[in-house]
């Protein structure tokens, strides 16, 4: 398999629910720190630093440091989109299954529609209306 094209791999950094966490906190532009992350991800600094190591391993976070200080960022919008991409698929399969659990109708895949997009969403836009982290 081509490296270029290792969607598990980058799906595994994304789904981890931290590191999603970490990353939506992000999908407004601005630079945090690890210690900002790590309070919006309720882990400990420590935890927030080997995750936020692993997502700059895999470039999906930019790092810059301003004297002693380290900003986390979305290392392109491509990131942005990938996560709220994500997001709109878990979004509808949630919605398939409280249909289903509502009309106890039995799964037919050939209902699952995906939804045509008009535009590609900016970063953040899908973010703001997410449910909460369970």
């Amino acid at each position: 398999m081509d490296a270029d094209l290792n969607i598990a791999a980058v799906a595994s950094l994304i789904g981890d629910p931290t590191r999603a966490r970490m990353l939506t906190a992000l999908m407004d532009g601005r630079a945090r720190t690890a210690k900002e992350l790590a309070y919006g991800a309720a882990i400990t600094p420590q935890t927030a630093s080997s995750h936020l190591a692993k997502l700059l391993e895999a470039r999906l976070l930019a790092m810059e440091r301003q004297s002693r200080h380290r900003y986390f960022r979305l290392a392109a919008p491509s990131v942005g989109q990938a996560v709220e991409a994500l997001m709109a698929v878990m979004r509808k399969m949630l919605l398939v299954a409280y249909r289903l659990l509502r009309t106890e109708e039995t799964y037919d895949p050939r209902k699952v529609g995906v939804a045509p997009v008009p535009h590609p969403p900016s970063s953040g836009q899908l973010a703001a209306i997410a449910p909460p982290a369970v």
